[in-house]
């Protein structure tokens, strides 16, 4: 749970120096790698454990005040928008890692009520209030959305990755590959529209990775159409977005 991007560490050394840590994150996950493989080996085997990360979120700011007038000023609690893009990036990251298994979002609901007697929220990583209105995080972890590289030039091809978590249970319910869109807008105003259409495995994994040649510097996101009721409200055939990148391109 860090406020600073999924790449980086700002404190890789927990134990000041020992030769023990007591935890690791995605910006140095290979340290734990590592340090399985030589455990491994000292019973004389080379075999690669997987690793499992079972909780990854962003506290927010709202609820939270930022800086954390608990930490002096050192912890800067991020928006919830620069938090959807870190969760995205961070998805990314882990499904770039063969040796990690799992990417998985804690909490839902952020815990409390903010008030002052609780720090503002509490651990406030959810990807709803504490009432159940949904933050930015909310369609980043429902159709995560990241471009490596949002710069290039005209009619240069720019990788798009990204997931769409509800694909394989629709597949399952109605026996049948489901389809999302890319969705491109030009520079701030017109509309999207389609400008890919990606078939969703069937075999259940919601993830893809594609290039795409975008017509001018403008707005990407992602669309996908329920095929069934879902049961957090959403009637059946509803579209649903994800977070929107911006792509720049030069002549």
């Amino acid at each position: 749970m860090r406020w600073y991007p999924p790449n980086d560490e700002l404190n890789p050394d927990p134990t000041n120096g020992s030769s023990t840590a007591d935890y690791t994150s995605l910006g140095v996950i290979g340290h734990l790698g590592s340090a399985l493989d030589r455990l491994q080996r000292v019973y004389g085997s080379h075999t690669r454990l997987p690793i499992y990360d079972t909780e990854f979120g962003y506290i927010t700011s709202p609820p939270k005040r930022s800086p954390d007038p608990a930490s002096d000023g050192k912890v800067l609690y991020l928006s919830p928008a620069t938090a959807a893009y870190y969760m995205n990036w961070a998805e990314y990251i882990s499904w770039r890692n063969p040796r990690l298994r799992s990417f998985a979002q804690y909490p839902m609901y952020d815990p409390f009520r903010p008030l002052a007697s609780n720090g503002y929220g509490g651990f406030a990583s959810g990807l709803l209030t504490w009432n159940g209105i949904p933050k930015a995080t909310y369609n980043a972890w429902r159709l995560p959305l990241y471009l490596p590289v949002t710069n290039g030039r005209s009619g240069q091809a720019l990788q798009v990755w990204g997931c769409v978590r509800p694909a394989p249970y629709g597949s399952h319910d109605t026996g049948a590959a489901q389809t999302a869109q890319i969705q491109f807008e030009p520079g701030s105003s017109g509309g999207f529209t389609t400008i890919q259409t990606l078939t969703l495995n069937s075999a259940g994994s919601c993830y893809f990775d594609v290039r795409v040649k975008f017509p001018a510097s403008g707005t990407v996101r992602l669309s996908f159409g329920y095929p069934l009721a879902d049961p957090l409200l959403l009637a059946a055939h509803d579209q649903v977005v994800s977070r929107s990148v911006q792509v720049t391109l030069r002549k």
